[in-house]
């Protein structure tokens, strides 16, 4: 089991009240429970920015694993040059269109 850097029950209680407030069950007003979001708000904060660094992380995972499958294939050039001695980018030049691939 992971450890949190923030307590699940704030979490929780912080969602609740804010819910509660947006249905208008509660007035934002209330002393307590304006003291309930200020304490609660931190672990809330925390919770919020660990879901979307997860989120983050798994698109992350999706771009790489997907690049890695686009370097992976083969790619086929249209036109090919090989000049004779020393040239100014130091190797061949090679043209590829992979759109282009579909014509055969």
């Amino acid at each position: 089991m992971s450890k949190h850097k923030y307590k699940i029950v704030n979490v929780v209680i912080y969602i609740i009240v804010d819910k509660a407030i947006e249905m208008g069950l509660i007035s934002a007003n209330n002393k307590i429970i304006s003291m309930i979001r200020a304490n609660c708000f931190d672990d809330w904060s925390a919770f919020k920015v660990e879901m979307a660094m997860k989120h983050v992380e798994r698109q992350v995972n999706t771009i790489k694993t997907k690049a890695l499958e686009d370097t992976k294939r083969e790619i086929e050039y249209r036109y090919s040059e090989i000049e004779k001695g020393p040239t100014p980018l130091g190797g061949p030049m090679r043209l590829s269109a992979p759109w282009k691939n579909k014509d055969k």
